[in-house]
């Protein structure tokens, strides 16, 4: 990647979230490179803070992690490590979203979405892509004989797992291949390995509220991934499409048999949406995610940052204390709206209403 400027303003991480297994961040180790351990960067906080963290350093970039915050640097931090009790505080927050409530207690929101930029202090940088992905063996051709799902269980539609549609799929040489956290031993994970993989399925029956908040990691990695992927009809994966050729929507079992069907009919289309995907996925690999993110902590961030440092310390002090109580209630009121309405709402796969 280009070599990246140094930040104008410190920048530091903070984590607590699963600490205990990550001691190599905290007792001077040297750190890991995130593309050596993909079944370690899983959770939300290892995705948007250790990994960044990560990727930042291996850039060249200063950057610190720790257990608490920094008053003299913008302080990067998951919104499931926020806690009532850390504040009023000076630091200046920068608070990455991911699949959670809308975060008050904060100067910037980092989302990984674009629909979900909705304030002049929110930021979009898409999810990291799987790290440590290893692409499809080219030598399968245009072979169609595992169709694989990556994630946890509960994401997939039932009717996507039925005995009826791996019957189905069995009639056509296909196999359904499941690599779900909820069955597999700590650190066997294999949601980096697609080697084997022909076509990726995706079909999670969430609330449309909840499906606004997800990020397009589905396609991006298979793009990157070099495999066709067949997904749900989510608002991330659609403000992507350009063309046919950058995934099948799918929104019950047959349209998944149709598109098997029509790829083993027609294998120059297979190899036409390999050939979209990885260069639609030149814009979401691991060079270009680091690059927003320095494009963010250098310039909004930091333009944010250095004007609340510029007041002094009583002013900033007092401010923090004023905006505490309505930012609090409204935290609260924003994680409470957000746990009630979870499996509420319109679901467009199953065409319901919860």
């Amino acid at each position: 990647m280009t070599t990246l400027p140094p930040f104008p303003a410190p920048v530091h991480f903070m984590f607590r979230g699963r600490k205990p297994a990550w001691p190599d961040l905290f007792d001077g180790s040297p750190l890991p490179d995130p593309d050596t351990i993909p079944d370690r960067l899983i959770e939300v906080e290892e995705c948007w803070v250790v990994h960044t963290f990560l990727r930042l350093r291996q850039a060249g970039l200063q950057a610190t992690l720790s257990d608490g915050f920094r008053e003299d640097a913008i302080n990067v931090v998951s919104y499931h490590d926020l806690a009532l009790k850390d504040f009023p505080a000076l630091p200046f927050l920068v608070v990455a979203q991911a699949d959670a409530a809308r975060p008050e207690l904060c100067d910037r929101v980092v989302v990984q979405n674009g629909l979900n930029v909705r304030r002049s202090t929110d930021d979009f940088i898409p999810h990291w892509p799987q790290p440590g992905l290893l692409p499809r063996d080219a030598g399968r051709g245009t072979r169609i004989e595992t169709l694989g799902f990556k994630g946890s269980e509960t994401n997939l539609y039932a009717s996507f797992r039925s005995p009826e549609l791996v019957a189905a799929l069995r009639e056509r040489g296909v196999d359904l291949v499941f690599d779900v956290k909820e069955k597999t031993a700590p650190g066997a994970l294999k949601w980096n390995d697609y080697r084997a993989c022909d076509l990726v399925l995706a079909v999670r029956d969430a609330p449309e509220h909840d499906l606004e908040l997800k990020p397009a990691s589905k396609l991006v990695n298979a793009w990157l991934a070099g495999v066709p992927a067949l997904l749900g009809p989510e608002p991330a994966f659609q403000s992507l499409r350009r063309s046919e050729l950058d995934y099948f929507e799918v929104r019950k079992p047959a349209d998944v048999i149709a598109v098997i069907e029509k790829l083993k009919a027609d294998p120059g289309l297979y190899e036409a949406i390999v050939r979209n995907g990885l260069a639609r996925g030149a814009d979401f690999t691991h060079p270009k995610v680091t690059e927003r993110w320095h494009e963010v902590l250098s310039g909004p961030a930091a333009r944010d940052f250095s004007r609340w440092r510029a007041l002094p310390q009583p002013l900033r002090r007092a401010a923090r204390w004023a905006l505490f109580g309505p930012r609090a209630l409204l935290h609260v009121r924003n994680r409470k709206t957000y746990a009630a309405n979870f499996d509420r709402g319109y679901r467009p796969i199953s065409d319901r209403i919860t």
